[in-house]
């Protein structure tokens, strides 16, 4: 039987997290910060960029 890979999740706390086609490629605290990045810049606008708003659950986040 085949070894299955361990997935490795990174874990960050409450910030924005870029990805592109399911790969983590930048965080930082703020999104202002995160789309100034130059990874994140080249691929705005591209549908496999995805941006998400990381809050752990033991984190109450007010809008």
């Amino acid at each position: 039987m085949a070894e299955k890979k361990k997935q490795t999740i990174q874990v960050h706390g409450v910030g924005f997290i870029a990805c592109y086609k399911g790969k983590e490629i930048a965080f930082s605290r703020s999104f202002k910060d995160l789309a100034n990045t130059a990874k994140v810049k080249t691929l705005l606008g591209d549908k496999d960029l995805v941006i998400k708003h990381n809050v752990p659950e033991n984190i109450v986040a007010i809008y």
